[in-house]
Protein backbone atom coordinates (compact mmCIF):
# COMPACT_ATOMS: atom_id res chain seq x y z
CA UNK A 1 0.00 0.00 0.00
CA UNK A 2 1.56 3.73 -0.92
CA UNK A 3 1.70 5.78 2.28
CA UNK A 4 1.52 9.40 1.38
CA UNK A 5 3.08 12.01 4.05
CA UNK A 6 0.92 15.14 3.27
CA UNK A 7 2.43 18.21 4.61
CA UNK A 8 -0.40 20.68 5.14
CA UNK A 9 -2.10 23.40 7.18
CA UNK A 10 -5.32 23.88 8.58
CA UNK A 11 -6.89 27.82 8.24
CA UNK A 12 -10.70 28.09 10.21
CA UNK A 13 -12.63 26.51 12.84
CA UNK A 14 -11.53 22.67 12.52
CA UNK A 15 -14.21 21.76 15.38
CA UNK A 16 -16.65 22.16 12.17
CA UNK A 17 -15.55 18.61 11.17
CA UNK A 18 -15.63 16.77 14.79
CA UNK A 19 -18.36 14.44 14.95
CA UNK A 20 -18.69 14.56 11.54
CA UNK A 21 -17.96 11.91 8.46
CA UNK A 22 -16.13 13.01 6.14
CA UNK A 23 -17.46 12.93 2.42
CA UNK A 24 -14.76 13.75 -0.30
CA UNK A 25 -16.65 14.92 -3.35
CA UNK A 26 -14.82 14.59 -6.87
CA UNK A 27 -16.01 15.16 -10.41
CA UNK A 28 -14.62 15.87 -13.52
CA UNK A 29 -13.85 19.02 -15.32
CA UNK A 30 -17.40 19.01 -16.81
CA UNK A 31 -19.93 19.16 -14.37
CA UNK A 32 -23.37 18.80 -15.20
CA UNK A 33 -27.03 19.96 -14.12
CA UNK A 34 -27.50 16.94 -12.88
CA UNK A 35 -24.46 16.38 -10.87
CA UNK A 36 -24.92 20.09 -9.61
CA UNK A 37 -28.39 19.20 -8.24
CA UNK A 38 -27.30 16.15 -7.06
CA UNK A 39 -24.36 17.25 -4.99
CA UNK A 40 -26.89 20.43 -3.49
CA UNK A 41 -29.28 17.79 -2.29
CA UNK A 42 -26.55 15.84 -0.46
CA UNK A 43 -24.74 18.77 1.15
CA UNK A 44 -28.23 20.12 2.18
CA UNK A 45 -29.94 16.76 3.33
CA UNK A 46 -26.70 15.49 4.99
CA UNK A 47 -24.82 18.79 6.49
CA UNK A 48 -25.32 17.38 9.95
CA UNK A 49 -23.84 14.14 9.54
CA UNK A 50 -21.11 14.60 7.13
CA UNK A 51 -18.51 17.31 6.18
CA UNK A 52 -17.44 17.65 2.29
CA UNK A 53 -14.07 17.75 1.49
CA UNK A 54 -13.21 19.23 -2.04
CA UNK A 55 -10.59 21.08 -4.06
CA UNK A 56 -11.08 24.00 -4.75
CA UNK A 57 -11.45 23.59 -8.71
CA UNK A 58 -14.10 20.78 -7.48
CA UNK A 59 -15.97 23.83 -5.43
CA UNK A 60 -15.87 25.96 -8.36
CA UNK A 61 -17.18 23.86 -10.72
CA UNK A 62 -20.53 22.72 -8.48
CA UNK A 63 -21.52 26.39 -7.93
CA UNK A 64 -21.14 26.39 -4.36
CA UNK A 65 -23.41 29.45 -2.43
CA UNK A 66 -20.76 31.20 -0.51
CA UNK A 67 -22.69 30.07 3.44
CA UNK A 68 -22.49 26.31 2.62
CA UNK A 69 -22.61 24.38 5.41
CA UNK A 70 -20.01 21.85 6.60
CA UNK A 71 -17.74 22.40 3.00
CA UNK A 72 -13.99 21.94 3.22
CA UNK A 73 -11.87 23.33 0.85
CA UNK A 74 -8.55 22.14 -0.21
CA UNK A 75 -5.97 24.20 -1.86
CA UNK A 76 -2.40 24.81 -2.82
CA UNK A 77 -1.76 28.53 -4.32
CA UNK A 78 -1.75 31.81 -2.57
CA UNK A 79 -4.92 32.38 -5.65
CA UNK A 80 -6.93 30.01 -4.40
CA UNK A 81 -6.51 31.00 -0.38
CA UNK A 82 -6.91 34.89 -1.81
CA UNK A 83 -10.57 33.94 -3.25
CA UNK A 84 -11.90 31.51 -0.29
CA UNK A 85 -13.89 32.95 2.37
CA UNK A 86 -12.76 32.79 5.90
CA UNK A 87 -15.78 30.96 6.71
CA UNK A 88 -14.75 27.95 5.08
CA UNK A 89 -12.42 25.17 6.85
CA UNK A 90 -9.57 25.12 4.81
CA UNK A 91 -6.44 22.67 4.17
CA UNK A 92 -3.63 24.41 2.56
CA UNK A 93 -1.68 21.36 0.74
CA UNK A 94 2.42 21.79 0.73
CA UNK A 95 2.23 20.75 -3.48
CA UNK A 96 5.59 21.40 -5.05
CA UNK A 97 4.76 19.55 -7.99
CA UNK A 98 5.22 21.67 -11.32
CA UNK A 99 3.12 19.21 -13.59
CA UNK A 100 -0.46 20.29 -13.55
CA UNK A 101 -2.52 16.93 -13.62
CA UNK A 102 0.04 15.81 -10.99
CA UNK A 103 -1.12 18.27 -8.35
CA UNK A 104 -4.67 17.62 -9.30
CA UNK A 105 -4.24 13.73 -8.51
CA UNK A 106 -1.86 14.96 -5.58
CA UNK A 107 -4.75 17.03 -4.02
CA UNK A 108 -7.53 14.41 -4.86
CA UNK A 109 -5.01 11.56 -3.25
CA UNK A 110 -4.67 14.00 -0.08
CA UNK A 111 -8.84 14.23 0.12
CA UNK A 112 -9.14 10.29 -0.30
CA UNK A 113 -6.46 9.66 2.85
CA UNK A 114 -8.51 11.78 5.08
CA UNK A 115 -12.16 11.60 4.02
CA UNK A 116 -14.49 8.42 5.29
CA UNK A 117 -16.26 7.83 2.23
CA UNK A 118 -15.62 9.46 -1.39
CA UNK A 119 -18.23 10.24 -4.45
CA UNK A 120 -16.91 10.78 -7.80
CA UNK A 121 -19.74 12.26 -9.52
CA UNK A 122 -19.03 12.39 -13.24
CA UNK A 123 -15.70 11.28 -15.33
CA UNK A 124 -15.25 10.46 -19.06
CA UNK A 125 -13.12 7.71 -19.95
CA UNK A 126 -10.18 9.47 -20.18
CA UNK A 127 -10.53 11.14 -16.40
CA UNK A 128 -6.80 8.76 -14.96
CA UNK A 129 -7.03 10.77 -12.42
CA UNK A 130 -10.29 9.87 -11.18
CA UNK A 131 -9.78 5.91 -11.66
CA UNK A 132 -6.34 6.21 -9.57
CA UNK A 133 -8.10 7.89 -6.92
CA UNK A 134 -11.06 5.08 -7.14
CA UNK A 135 -8.53 2.29 -6.78
CA UNK A 136 -5.88 4.13 -3.93
CA UNK A 137 -9.06 4.63 -1.96
CA UNK A 138 -10.50 0.91 -2.25
CA UNK A 139 -6.89 -0.18 -1.49
CA UNK A 140 -6.75 1.44 1.42
CA UNK A 141 -10.45 1.12 3.21
CA UNK A 142 -12.47 3.77 1.95
CA UNK A 143 -15.80 2.90 0.43
CA UNK A 144 -16.11 4.90 -3.20
CA UNK A 145 -19.64 5.90 -4.22
CA UNK A 146 -20.43 6.54 -7.93
CA UNK A 147 -22.89 8.19 -9.50
CA UNK A 148 -24.66 6.42 -12.23
CA UNK A 149 -24.76 8.28 -15.39
CA UNK A 150 -26.25 8.05 -19.12
CA UNK A 151 -24.92 5.50 -21.16
CA UNK A 152 -24.57 7.96 -23.65
CA UNK A 153 -22.75 10.33 -21.89
CA UNK A 154 -19.61 11.03 -22.32
CA UNK A 155 -19.45 12.53 -18.98
CA UNK A 156 -20.87 9.27 -17.42
CA UNK A 157 -18.58 6.82 -19.54
CA UNK A 158 -15.62 6.54 -17.04
CA UNK A 159 -18.07 6.84 -13.90
CA UNK A 160 -20.07 3.90 -15.01
CA UNK A 161 -17.01 2.00 -15.69
CA UNK A 162 -16.01 2.62 -12.03
CA UNK A 163 -19.03 0.57 -11.10
CA UNK A 164 -18.52 -1.86 -13.44
CA UNK A 165 -15.29 -2.40 -11.85
CA UNK A 166 -16.46 -2.41 -8.54
CA UNK A 167 -17.40 0.97 -7.03
CA UNK A 168 -20.94 1.54 -5.08
CA UNK A 169 -23.30 3.33 -7.60
CA UNK A 170 -25.34 5.80 -5.86
CA UNK A 171 -28.69 4.66 -6.90
CA UNK A 172 -30.30 6.55 -3.78
CA UNK A 173 -29.21 8.96 -1.30
CA UNK A 174 -30.44 6.67 1.62
CA UNK A 175 -26.89 5.34 0.89
CA UNK A 176 -25.26 7.95 2.77
CA UNK A 177 -27.42 7.53 5.65
CA UNK A 178 -24.73 4.53 6.54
Amino acid sequence: MIDFNFEYKVYGDANKIKGKKILGIFTSRHSTNYSKKIVKEIVSNFHDKYCFMMTYETYLRLDFVEDTPSVVIIFDSDYEKNHLKNKFLRFSLKNELTDLKLKFLYKDLFIASKSDNLLILEATKYSKNLNILALYAQEIGKEVYVLPGRIDSDSSEGTNKLIFDGASPLYTLDLLNV
